[in-house]
């Protein structure tokens, strides 16, 4: 899983899912991307199934919004 968010609005741009269930994958970064949510608090603000594969996007958003958050 690869994701995308521009730096200066912290908006998710596009993921890459390579995986078995990808369609499932994708559908919560769709959600985020279709209504304009910030990466910032998006893997705090679902409720994420334990355990679940979800848990992979779960990871990404918390990995890149540590990565947004570097900068400032």
């Amino acid at each position: 899983m690869k994701l995308v968010a521009r730096r200066s609005t912290g908006r998710l741009l596009g993921a890459h899912v390579v995986a078995p269930m990808a369609s499932v994958l994708v559908q919560p970064l769709v959600m985020a991307m279709a209504h304009d949510l910030p990466v910032a608090g998006l893997a705090r603000s679902m409720y994420w199934i334990h355990p679940a594969l979800t848990e992979v996007v779960e990871s990404a958003l918390l990995a890149l919004e540590e990565e947004l958050g570097d900068d400032g």
